[in-house]
């Protein structure tokens, strides 16, 4: 059955900062399922003025358009419109999902040079708009891109802001409440390094009440077994894949975690998350982005925060380090960063 066209073409709204009054913007580029599913994700949160979505496929771009503002009028009143680069230049936040798709690989590293040569262009064409809001990557895998997307672009480190372990450290949370039958919220842990295989759940240092996971187990009258926390590590690692190969592509929750970094930016929350960015000389771990834990506020990175690690952790680290850096080198033999 053929579908009926589209009501009404959707304005390309141009715009000057200097014209109009100052209101929150977030400008996505990737109009695919992970930047669809944020940009509804952020139009029902309602803390951005202006949602606007960029992408090639202007077909697309403008049926999410006009399905979001057809969505608006049950949720936030908010100024959806089809963009161009042009837009990023006044955005709080640009989110740049861009790539290809992970479906059917291997791994988040089959697609690196596809997707890695899609983001040079795009921050290229980004940062000739002078862009004076943060640039915020979820296109993977996501470390390598952003540590190349900072390089590229000639921003300062703290501006250039991967979606990281921030998923990762969700699911690891939910996993260690579900152990526990209580709510996620209480449970204070870290997913750190690399947003792939060689990420760390950090369990020496997890908290639940301000109790290590051994005192409160025994609180509960519950084993602490190292089987059953290496279980909810092994789940965490695997729960990507793990959606992808039942349903193709993951979107809500990355959608969601894109949400909760934009929100730390917009609202100057000096909020706690692990995202990626340049990991300082003083760590030892070389020219990488990694995830730790880090100060998030109106102007990008704060500060990346200190984690206390275990010894086994601590080697973990640099090895996902290595990790990342190997795969750093392997995209710059085709694309300088």
């Amino acid at each position: 059955m053929r579908l009926p066209e589209i009501e009404s073409p959707v304005q390309h709204v141009p715009t000057h900062p200097s014209l109009e009054p100052r209101v929150a913007r977030v400008a996505i580029v990737g109009a695919g399922l992970v930047g669809s599913t944020t940009a509804y994700a952020l139009m029902m949160s309602g803390m951005a003025a202006e949602i606007v979505l960029i992408d090639r496929d202007s077909r697309r771009v403008e049926g999410h358009v006009n399905d979001l503002r057809d969505a608006e009028v049950f949720s936030h009143t908010t100024r959806i419109f089809v963009g161009d680069f042009s837009d990023c230049c006044s955005a709080d936040v640009t989110i740049i999902t861009a790539g290809v798709s992970q479906s059917g690989q291997k791994s988040r590293m089959e697609g690196l040079r596809d997707t890695g040569a899609i983001l040079h262009g795009l921050v290229n064409d980004i940062c000739l708009q002078n862009p004076r809001g943060i640039l915020l990557i979820a296109s993977n895998p996501v470390d390598v891109l952003t540590f190349a997307t900072w390089r590229w672009s000639g921003l300062p480190a703290g501006r250039v802001i991967g979606s990281g372990t921030s998923l990762d450290t969700s699911r690891f949370r939910r996993r260690l409440a579900e152990h526990y039958g209580i709510a996620s919220a209480n449970v204070h842990a870290y997913v750190i390094g690399e947003h792939g295989d060689s990420q760390i759940p950090v369990l020496s240092s997890a908290r639940v009440a301000g109790l290590p996971l051994a005192e409160f187990s025994k609180e509960l009258r519950l084993p602490h077994e190292e089987s059953s926390f290496a279980g909810i590590a092994s789940k965490t690692r695997t729960a990507g894949a793990d959606i992808i190969e039942a349903k193709g592509a993951t979107y809500y929750g990355i959608g969601a975690a894109l949400v909760r970094i934009t929100r730390a930016i917009l609202h100057d929350e000096r909020a706690i998350l692990t995202v990626s960015s340049r990991v300082a000389e003083s760590l030892q771990l070389g020219e990488v982005s990694l995830s730790l834990p880090s100060i998030v506020d109106r102007h990008g990175i704060a500060r990346v925060l200190p984690v206390a690690l275990n010894r086994s952790e601590r080697s973990a680290l640099e090895a996902a380090a290595e990790v990342v850096r190997g795969h750093i080198a392997s995209l710059s033999q085709t694309i300088p960063i």
